[in-house]
Parts: structure tokens; sequence; C-alpha cells
């Protein structure tokens, strides 16, 4: 139950953006802080012209981790296989 699968960025790449893919429709979400939280699109603050400040996407190169979570358990001897791609930067 709540199974999930968590990938690392490895240092010196970048996750391409929209290359997850996983059996059984896996929830796909995005760490920046070393998988510490994750977030279907990860937020950071951005301060604006005005000095104020406003959150805004990540940018694809801050991602550490992909998780992906399924909504179904996983049985006896099942398996389930998701897959990511990342570049050399």
């Amino acid at each position: 139950k709540d199974y999930k699968a968590v990938g690392k960025i490895p240092q010196g790449t970048v996750y391409v953006l929209g290359s997850e893919n996983a059996e059984d429709s896996a929830l796909v979400k995005f760490s920046i802080d070393g998988g510490s939280n994750f977030a279907k699109q990860p937020m950071v603050e951005e301060k604006q012209a005005d000095g104020s400040m406003k959150k805004v996407p990540a940018p694809v190169e801050s991602y550490t981790n992909v998780r992906f979570e399924w909504a179904s358990p996983l049985a006896s001897n099942e398996e389930r296989t998701a897959t990511y791609k990342v570049r050399v930067k």
C-alpha cells in the first residue's frame, strides 16, 4: 500500500522534462531539496522588480529527485516499472 519509487538525478545531469514513464498510471512528483519534499510542480520564491516575492515554478535544472506514486497497492510477486531520462550537462 502507498508504494513509491524514488530515483536520484545524478550530479552533472539534468532531468529531461516529460521523460517519465510508469506502469499503472503512477503520479510523478519532483524534489528540489534532495528528496525531503516532493511536488508535481516544485516552486521557488523569486524576487520581483518591485521587491516583492512571488512563487514561480522551479527550473528543471534544480530537480534532485523524481518519485513515482501508485494509487493501487503492490501485490505479492507483482512488479512495476518506472523510468525517466537525464542528460549530461
